[in-house]
């Protein structure tokens, strides 16, 4: 009975002398070409041992970027990051694995990890190992995950004008008439600016009067009811897309708004077109404020698109466009 006390006083007390942890650092909603962020620390009592290398290992490989930083940081008086390098990578033949080993003598370090969501990992669960290994041979470690990868698609700075009219939510770019045309290409969004105003707008168009940045499905029902956008040329194939005008929807990778605010899955996934209310026009859009989802024709895809410039300027725009295919 003594021995068998003696023996777990001791493994509790070796637990207590190597041990580790990890902080997610991460921001967002994981979408490919993003980085994940990890913090993570190993300490040994000081007249134990000393701390010699870190790993980390993810369920899936990440993409160009991925690694362990070899610097360990401390915050300056003006809150800033300041590096010191403590470490050196070590290769290593598994893709999902990363190493580096101390090159200052130390019982206690703090390493940053960051992982690059690749495309193998869209709309996949990830997750973490963690290992700290000190120069008596001891391994500790420390799980983090799983974590989702999002499944949407983003692209920012689309460029539109009169000319450039023609969106695409599947190819999330803008075409002119004659690149539809000899391109065949999907057309989902017609946009157009007009300066004349109206004494109201269409019923179920989402403003308050006036013209300006338009968006409508490519239909001859949409173009019709303003006689301003009569002029308007449709694709040869029209489509009734579904437009939803929003206020005050935030997305951090697009507006930019710098509140870690972000549109997710399970916001597309959510939304109800048909008991929301949708419309084929939304006219006089503000772009200060308001957002536009889309659902396409076939239902295939939905999305969401922000226009980044300001109120006024003519008809050039520019957007940036998340895609979620349904």
């Amino acid at each position: 009975m003594l021995l068998a006390l003696f023996l777990g006083a001791c493994q509790k007390s070796s637990e207590q002398e190597f041990r580790c942890d990890c902080l997610d650092r991460s921001w967002g909603i994981h979408m490919v070409g993003e980085e994940m962020s990890f913090a993570f620390a190993s300490a040994v009592t000081s007249r134990v041992g000393k701390v010699v290398s870190v790993k980390a290992v993810a369920s899936i490989a990440g993409d160009e970027g991925t690694g362990i930083d070899i610097n360990a940081y401390r915050t300056n008086e003006s809150g800033e990051d300041v590096p010191r390098v403590v470490a050196k990578t070590v290769g290593q033949s598994d893709p999902c694995a990363s190493k580096a080993e101390l090159v200052v003598d130390t019982c206690a370090i703090t390493l940053r990890y960051k992982w690059v969501v690749p495309e193998a990992a869209r709309d996949k669960d990830v997750s973490f190992t963690f290992y700290a290994s000190d120069d008596k041979g001891r391994v500790v470690s420390c799980n983090m995950g799983p974590y989702h990868c999002s499944r949407q698609y983003c692209t920012t700075g689309i460029q539109a004008s009169n000319t450039r009219c023609y969106i695409s939510v599947e190819d999330m770019a803008v075409y002119t008439y004659d690149e539809v045309v000899s391109g065949n290409k999907t057309v989902d969004v017609i946009y157009a600016y007009r300066e004349v105003p109206t004494d109201s707008s269409p019923s179920g168009s989402g403003s308050v009067g006036g013209l300006n940045k338009c968006f409508m499905s490519p239909t001859a029902a949409a173009i019709g009811r303003i006689k301003e956008l009569s002029n308007v040329k449709l694709p040869p194939v029209e489509r009734n897309t579904k437009l939803r005008e929003s206020a005050h929807a935030k997305d951090n990778v697009i507006e930019q708004s710098k509140w870690h605010l972000y549109v997710t899955d399970q916001d597309f996934a959510a939304m109800d077109f048909e008991r929301a209310g949708y419309s084929n026009l939304v006219t006089n859009f503000v772009t200060a404020y308001n957002c536009i989802w889309i659902e396409t024709a076939d239902g295939k895809y939905r999305a969401w698109m922000w226009v980044n410039t300001p109120a006024g300027g003519g008809d050039a725009i520019t957007f940036g466009m998340k895609r979620y295919n349904m």
